[in-house]
């Protein structure tokens, strides 16, 4: 800890101490009032104190990058982390975790060219840190070896993530929003398969000055388990929507029923008038050259095209712009999946015999029939999932709460869309306890683990009742007892017993379910099975079985 933390370290726990003892020491001559006033300051120290040693919003910079991994996605519906280079990581899109999968060559590239001067060309993401993990070192992903800015400063605030970029060779300076809809108490609208990435560009010289976004990504829909190389029929279309253009990505060889079957979309925002263009695929090179032919037809104009006669499965979208002395643009990117297949055995979550690679789906599967439509609903509808989006970040931020209490409640929000959680196609809400590297570990909306979090029951109240339903349906049997997991499909056999906790948990989950929403009809709906429930810790030998109140 440096001399200055500490420093402040000892001053918070002075402080602290007389908060908490600034009115024993008033005397009587003092007053009521004075030493309310008092309290009140050194109360108000505490707080400054506080915010000196956790911020809210925090930022990290340098060594610091290396292990940030913003989750970008819906509510049960995957995720794409954002790094705090910049940098795509851990595509947790295809129904499983899958934390270190970073697809090739998915990464942004930007140009300028200011009057007078030679055109810059470099990968839009700050230079990639020590050490350089893995059996290939840098490898070849993502061309390590193309140029990257100098730095860069990470500021997290779920659901909204900033990237300040930093290159003294730049005459212009680039600033990165990205986020997904998370709007409290509309599940649906928060419960997009996307992620949103706008990159902010101010010109800072002194007379107009051109500048592209190139966004580029390998066709994330990979071919069916055990299929020959000539089996990968992945290709890219050009498609264009209101406001937006950009390339829908599918594989042609999967049939509608395997577990990869799916598409991805990558567009551009384009309703005032900047330049677009496009790669459907990028130069088949031999070996691993194609990135360099790639860079070389962007980095000469700052635009892509024309289209190669030989391509591979890596596609780009660019926008281009002129930017007058002293203005700023906006280049918005959005990247959106569909992989509507989600299985049991494929997340991790236990089935019942026969039934572990039954379709259980996904509700975003259910809303939209491919990863384009996402797009286009986005394009259409992306200042008002914006503003409310904002609206709930900044209510957070203007509360009087210390800063470490608002970054450990928003860091741990991020839970609801991480592979943790997912909603099945007929839109119930299911959860596991976390998440290995490649699997979700502890299947079955634990009641007993899942009993001891209130963010979903206040913020989400359509998605507490869903884990309700799930409780108190089959999971419950005629006796009353709750088994503790769930398995899915539902219906056809139970895990496990009941847990004292979790089953009494659940019914305080109803309760608060129903102070919450004052949802009468719920309540009504539920009394019978909150009975039957309780009554069954009451049987011989049973958790209460002198019914005193005092479990056993």
């Amino acid at each position: 800890m440096s001399e200055e933390n500490a420093t402040h370290r000892r001053e918070f726990l002075k402080s602290v101490a007389l908060a908490g003892t600034a009115t024993v020491g008033a005397s009587a001559a003092e007053g009521q009032g004075e030493a309310s006033l008092r309290h009140a300051t050194a109360a108000t120290e505490v707080q400054q104190l506080q915010s000196a040693l956790v911020p809210y919003p925090r930022t990290f910079e340098g060594p610091a990058l290396a292990m940030i991994s913003f989750p970008l996605g819906g509510i049960g519906a995957g995720s794409i982390g954002l790094g705090g280079r910049g940098q795509l990581r851990d595509w947790e899109i295809f129904n499983k975790a899958d934390k270190g999968n970073s697809l090739s060559y998915a990464f942004p590239s930007i140009w300028v060219e200011a009057q007078g001067s030679e055109p810059i060309a470099h990968v839009l993401e700050a230079r990639i840190g020590t050490p350089y993990e893995g059996q290939d070192g840098l490898g070849s992903r993502n061309a390590p070896g193309l140029s990257r800015l100098q730095g860069a400063t990470f500021t997290g605030e779920f659901p909204l993530a900033r990237i300040d970029f930093h290159d003294a060779r730049l005459p212009v300076k680039i600033a990165l929003e990205a986020w997904s809809p998370f709007i409290p108490l509309d599940a649906d609208e928060s419960g997009f398969p996307a992620a949103i990435l706008r990159y902010r560009v101010r010109n800072l010289a002194k007379s107009e000055t051109a500048v592209s976004i190139a966004f580029s990504v390998d066709n994330p829909v990979q071919p069916s388990e055990g299929a020959s190389p000539g089996e990968d029929k992945r290709a890219n279309e050009r498609r264009a929507g209101q406001r937006l253009e950009g390339l829908f990505m599918q594989n042609t060889a999967l049939a509608n029923d395997d577990v990869k079957f799916g598409t991805f979309a990558l567009a551009v925002l384009n309703a005032d008038g900047g330049e677009y263009s496009s790669l459907e695929g990028w130069p088949a090179g031999r070996w691993w050259n194609s990135p360099l032919l790639f860079w070389d037809d962007f980095s000469s104009d700052g635009k892509l095209g024309p289209q190669p006669a030989h391509t591979n499965a890596v596609g780009s979208v660019c926008l281009s712009r002129n930017i007058a002395a002293g203005a700023e643009a906006e280049y918005t990117f959005l990247l959106a999946w569909h992989f509507p297949n989600r299985t049991p055995r494929r997340c991790g979550w236990d089935a019942p015999k026969g039934y572990e690679d039954k379709i259980i789906g996904n509700w975003y599967a259910a809303r939209f029939p491919d990863a384009w439509s996402v797009v286009e609903y986005l394009g259409s509808n992306i200042s008002n999932l914006e503003r409310r989006t904002r609206q709930f970040a900044t209510a957070v931020r203007e509360t009087t709460l210390p800063s470490a209490v608002k970054e450990a409640a928003m860091a741990n929000l991020s839970t609801l869309v991480s592979t943790t959680c997912f909603r099945i196609s007929d839109g119930e809400f299911h959860g596991f306890e976390g998440v290995d590297d490649k699997l979700g570990c502890c299947f079955g909306n634990c009641t007993h683990v899942w009993n001891y979090e209130t963010a979903t029951a206040h913020l989400f109240p359509s998605l507490s009742r869903s884990l309700r339903r799930s409780a108190f349906g089959y999971s419950m049997d005629e006796r009353g007892a709750m088994y503790f997991r769930q398995l899915l499909p539902d219906g056809i056999a139970r895990f496990g017993y009941a847990a004292a906790d979790g089953q009494m948990g659940q019914i305080m989950k109803v309760y608060i379910d129903w102070q919450l929403t004052g949802d009468n009809a719920f309540l009504r709906e539920f009394w019978p099975k909150e009975k039957k429930a309780l009554e069954f810790a009451w049987i011989p030998g049973g958790w209460d079985a002198n019914r005193d109140g005092v479990l056993e």
